[in-house]
Formats: structure tokens, sequence, C-alpha cells
């Protein structure tokens, strides 16, 4: 049997920004966290949480930004566990996240998330030269993506909202 803590404090969440630089970026907050992992009779066990402070990002092909406020994701058992985690984009508008991830079966790791929003901008792009999309895209969407996360169930609604105006640009190849 053996056990192991751990305690995470204030790591900046911008030291992750050269890994994802092509994706995201203006990533800001902190990200402080505990967990204990656990061996019982050769059974892995871990428990804890990362807790999110004044999280920002920008999804760099969207042009969108968003924010975690201050949320926690739990740890426990052999689960990772959403409980009303929130995203708000540039305008506050909310996503709500509710549900867990289960790695009990290390080949089959299982999901069960429910995914809720309205109003929520997921596009924000300027008219640019070679810009094929642009625009702002505003969604109201109520999902639940179930089953192994290898081939998962995907249920729901994504209706586009009130303020939505998206152009695309075709190009002609003359040769």
């Amino acid at each position: 049997n053996r056990s192991i803590n751990a305690s995470i404090k204030l790591i900046p969440i911008n030291t992750i920004q050269p890994f994802v630089t092509k994706y995201l970026s203006d990533l800001d907050g902190s990200i402080d966290g505990e967990f204990n992992i656990s061996t019982k009779d050769e059974v892995n066990d871990f428990t804890g949480y990362l807790h999110i402070k004044k999280g920002k990002l920008r999804i760099n092909t969207l042009n969108s930004s968003y924010r975690l406020p201050d949320d926690r994701i739990l740890f426990t058992g052999k689960k990772m566990e959403f409980n009303n985690f929130r995203v708000l984009d540039s305008l506050n508008n909310e996503l709500l996240l509710n549900g867990f991830i289960d790695f009990s079966t290390k080949k089959q790791v299982f999901a069960d998330v429910g995914i809720s929003s309205s109003n929520l901008q997921i596009l924000n792009r300027k008219e640019e030269k070679n810009a094929v999309f642009y625009g702002d895209i505003f969604i109201d969407s109520k999902l639940r993506i179930s089953g192994l996360v290898t081939s998962p169930v995907l249920k729901g609604k994504i209706i586009l909202a009130k303020g939505t105006d998206i152009y695309f640009r075709q190009t002609e190849n003359l040769n």
C-alpha cells in the first residue's frame, strides 16, 4: 500500500502558452490544487481538486475570448467531476458543464457530461483579406456527451442565436 499527497499553489496558466501558441493565446490566471494518489491491494485511487482562478484564453482561429472565473474540477475515486463548471464569453454569456469523466478502466475512459449555453459567442472574426469565414456566431446549446471517449454518443441541440451574422468568402481558382 502507498499514498502520495501533493499540493500545487498559484501555477500561472500562461506557462503552457509556448506549447499551444498555434491554437490558444492570451492565457492568464492561475491553478491551485491538492491531490492524494493511493494504492491499496493493487487498486489505484485519486482524490483532490484543481481550482482555476481568473482563467482566460483566446481561441485563435475563432478569435473568441473566454474566462474561467473561479471554479473547481473535482477528482473523486477514479472520476473527474464538473459541478456547474462555468465558462464565460467576452460578453459574459455562460456555458455550463455538469457531469464526469470516469477513468476506472484504463483502456475504456467513460464520459457523461452535459453542456448548456445561452447566447454564447463562439466566433468573433473581423473581415480579413484571406479569411474564408468571418462575422459573429452566437449559439444556444443543450448537449449530452456520454459513453466511451473513443466513440462518444452526442445528443442534443445547437441553435444559432440572435445576433449571428456569418460571411463565407468563396475564392475562385483562376488557373
